[in-house]
């Protein structure tokens, strides 16, 4: 999942198949649309908003977070890359399966 800003992405690209959701939604975004149980990697352009990031996902009740660091450290390593504007409809948050709620911890009604 690419934490970045929508600027960066389309500067410099995507890892092929992340998902680009900006750290700055990603509470409103992820929570009713990702598997808690799913591995989720996490990345940035330096690694800090990727950090943030797995802290919030943690916090909604996410259990296999890790942060990949950042976008160049990634490229260093030869993932692949692809345009931004090229990224499937796909692979929008909005059309990933939805998870079933779980009332994790709450003390408040399902």
């Amino acid at each position: 999942m690419d934490v970045r800003e929508p600027p960066e992405w389309f500067g410099t690209g995507l890892v092929k198949e992340a998902l680009p959701v900006p750290r700055g939604v990603l509470e409103f975004t992820v929570g009713d649309q990702l598997d808690l149980d799913r591995r989720v990697v996490l990345y940035c352009s330096n690694g800090y908003r990727a950090a943030l990031a797995g802290s919030t996902m943690m916090d909604l009740g996410f259990s296999a977070v890790l942060n990949g660091g950042s976008f160049e450290a990634l490229v260093d390593a030869g993932i692949d890359i692809e345009d931004a504007a090229k990224v499937s409809r796909s692979q929008n948050l909005k059309e990933q399966p939805r998870r079933k709620r779980t009332n994790r911890g709450s003390s408040g009604p399902p």
